[in-house]
């Protein structure tokens, strides 16, 4: 994964974020266990609009928050 998104030709940051999304603020992610500040700003914002589009957003096996 790391060698795909680093020849991938996106920003470095971009990337990151890609890379890291889904550790969590209380070390309880996986992938690398970064926890707090450690985890990229840009990994931060992707998870906050990927948890809103999985509330918000159809898919197949549930219906949206309302």
């Amino acid at each position: 994964m790391r060698i795909l998104l680093k020849n991938s030709g996106f920003a470095k940051e971009i990337a990151m974020g890609a890379l890291y999304y889904h550790e969590r603020f209380d070390r309880g992610g996986y992938l690398c266990g970064l926890a707090g500040v450690g985890i990229p700003l840009v990994a931060r914002m992707i998870a906050v609009a990927d948890t809103f589009e999985a509330l918000t957003g159809y898919r197949f096996y549930c219906r949206p928050v309302e």
